[in-house]
């Protein structure tokens, strides 16, 4: 997370602080389609977004994932209230793609 407050540029010597720019992810709610298997921040809640079973990590260094939703129809995007490390696709041969899941954060001031 990004500091509130910064040193003062017109002041280096009286250790004074102001406020740091609101710019970046860092203070802003944001979104990231991380690949499968691909460790991540924990995120506020997960979508997915395309058809498939979808396993999820909860762990830091993520090795065990469980079995996490079953998206069977074209009607999502699904909301998971849930903050995993890394998620993988199970259906389709070459696990999930970039883009079937999507890691949402939320900024709380």
């Amino acid at each position: 997370m990004s500091p509130l407050y910064v040193q003062n540029p017109n002041d280096a010597t009286s250790g004074s602080t102001v406020p740091a720019a609101r710019d970046g992810i860092g203070f802003y709610s944001h979104a990231t389609c991380p690949a499968d298997s691909t460790k991540t921040k924990r995120p506020t809640y997960v979508m997915l977004n395309k058809p498939g079973t979808y396993t999820f990590s909860y762990e830091n260094s993520p090795t065990t994932y469980v079995t996490g939703s079953v998206l069977d129809d074209t009607n999502g995007p699904i909301r998971l209230d849930i903050s995993p490390t890394a998620w993988r696709g199970t259906s389709g041969t070459n696990g999930g793609n970039v883009g079937d899941v999507t890691f949402v954060y939320v900024r709380v001031m």
